[in-house]
């Protein structure tokens, strides 16, 4: 089920836009076959006869942020091996877009920008982030597209 406000808000956001999804259990590894057991994704959609793999990456950075773990980039690949070729593993990320305060109410709002980069196209452009190992990646902001160009029922 959904833990993060931002699973919380993806999966509301689907249903509200007819899109089948799927929530996976966060906190269980998954056994793939062979006793190889691998961690969880967030939630499994389907659009337009495609499957789409999907794991939130949250982040509350206003100018966009794009960190992988190793390990997910690793589960994902597995993952789209495994469903076959009509999968593509996504990774989502919500950007704040800005921040409305409304004194007079004592309410903030905070409107995000919903975008994804599939796996094979993150892998390829990847950037090692310093500091950290061999842990995490990120890649330009520039090639994240806006969500609905993987699953249309998002286009406004």
């Amino acid at each position: 089920m959904p833990v993060s406000h931002f699973e919380h808000s993806f999966y509301t956001l689907c249903l509200q836009k007819g899109v089948a999804i799927f929530s996976l259990k966060q906190d269980t590894k998954q056994d793939i076959g062979k006793g190889k057991k691998i961690k969880n994704i967030d939630f499994i959609c389907y659009s337009n006869g495609k499957i789409f793999l999907i794991d939130i990456k949250g982040t509350s950075n206003l100018n966009g942020d794009t960190k992988v773990s190793k390990e997910d980039i690793v589960v994902m690949k597995e993952l789209q091996n495994l469903f076959g070729k009509n999968a593509t593993g996504l990774f989502v990320y919500f950007w704040a877009n800005n921040i409305d305060f409304q004194e007079d109410k004592e309410t903030m709002f905070q409107k995000f920008k919903i975008k994804a980069i599939d796996v094979n196209l993150f892998d390829a452009n990847k950037r090692l982030q310093t500091g950290w190992g061999d842990k995490f990646y990120r890649c330009p902001r520039e090639i994240v597209k806006n969500i609905w160009n993987y699953i249309p029922e998002f286009k406004p």
